[in-house]
């Protein structure tokens, strides 16, 4: 017993706990045979990040992908290598990363999920678990993905609330955030809210198909006038810090150091040095990757939304921005030209489809 395994014990984690059910013990101790069959796996994965991190595996560190990976090495009795659609910072969040793997098939999803749970910490969960095709990938298969940035709007923070959300005291124009926001729409290049990664990209360029900001009253016991504003972003992929260095930018125009046109022009000058400070990494969730048409079919419902509330303004919440060229490019069905050097032999690929680099927050 490794002394990283013998300390959680001592904590009363349920890490790397046996599998409760003896089916599934006897089913998953079964040993993959030398030239056996691959099947692709994918996981849907939901997780707090405050207490690693990051996703990505570092050595000696708490990660997300390396409690996954040696809860499934414990599984098939060998290892096999994870990826993910994205790569989350230190202390940021997902409601559902998705991750794939190759291995032989050794059970049903059902079981798979429920086994790797019960070898995960409470902060991380199998939300699904579904039997591919050997070729399908998390990362190069992704066609965008959407984040969300909560902040909390209210005099008084949340005690119990202080590493899943950002709080902010002053109170904020949503209404000149929401102008601002709409200049994100469409294709630019982002390099004013790019952090730096540590490598070099082939380009900046990103397609931003849908924006919102959601607004909810909070409890009487934070403040008056207290709200929650929520930023959902949806894209055909994001750059490194992206969302968190937007939402940095949209906090100074909601206290009026900074007009909407102002925003503009900062992501018009593509370049970092123009842009305000970073928000901090707790605010932000990875919501979702999509996969084949699944973000056309999203983008067209939030295209409906918006058209339903332009008829009915007095509907509710406001409608989601969508980028009115975003139902001619999915007909056009045209790889952007960031993703030509990112191609992978499949018949998606070849299909001139776009995949995803991945590596955005």
């Amino acid at each position: 017993m490794s002394k990283h395994h013998h300390q959680q014990q001592q904590q009363g984690t349920s890490a790397f706990t046996e599998p409760t059910e003896p089916d599934d013990t006897a089913e998953l101790a079964l040993q993959p045979d030398e030239g056996e069959l691959l099947i692709g796996h994918k996981l849907t994965v939901a997780y707090n990040g405050t207490p690693y991190v990051g996703w990505q595996i570092q050595p000696g560190k708490e990660t997300v992908q390396g409690y996954l990976e040696r809860a499934v090495a414990k599984l098939w009795g060998q290892p096999f290598a994870l990826q993910g659609s994205g790569r989350t910072d230190a202390g940021v969040h997902a409601l559902a990363q998705v991750v794939s793997f190759r291995a032989p098939r050794r059970h049903t999803a059902e079981v798979l999920q429920r086994a790797l749970n019960n070898n995960m910490p409470e902060t991380i969960r199998v939300i699904a678990a579904e039997l591919m095709p050997v070729e399908f990938h998390a990362r190069f298969d992704s066609t965008g993905k959407t984040y969300h940035y909560h902040l909390l709007n209210t005099p008084l923070a949340d005690p119990f609330r202080q590493h899943l959300c950002f709080h902010v005291p002053r109170l904020l124009d949503v209404a000149a955030m929401r102008k601002a926001a709409a200049h994100l729409l469409g294709v630019h290049d982002f390099s004013s809210f790019a952090s730096n990664p540590g490598y070099t990209r082939t380009t900046m360029v990103r397609t931003m198909h849908c924006v919102e900001l959601v607004e909810e009253k909070t409890a009487a016991s934070l403040g008056e006038g207290g709200l929650q504003i929520t930023l959902k972003v949806t894209a055909d992929g994001f750059l490194y810090r992206m969302v968190r260095n937007i939402v940095g930018a949209l906090i100074k125009v909601g206290h009026g150091k900074m007009a909407p046109d102002d925003f503009r022009r900062i992501l018009l000058a593509a370049t970092r040095t123009a842009a305000p400070n970073t928000a901090p990494p707790h605010g932000l969730y990875m919501a979702r990757a999509y996969y084949g048409d699944e973000l056309q079919r999203e983008i067209e419902h939030k295209a409906a939304q918006y058209s339903l509330a332009t008829k009915d303004p007095l509907n509710g919440e406001p409608a989601p921005m969508v980028w009115e060229g975003s139902a001619a490019s999915f007909a056009a069905a045209v790889a952007p030209p960031k993703y030509n050097t990112t191609y992978r032999r499949t018949p998606k690929a070849r299909a001139g489809m776009p995949v995803s680099d991945g590596f955005d927050s």
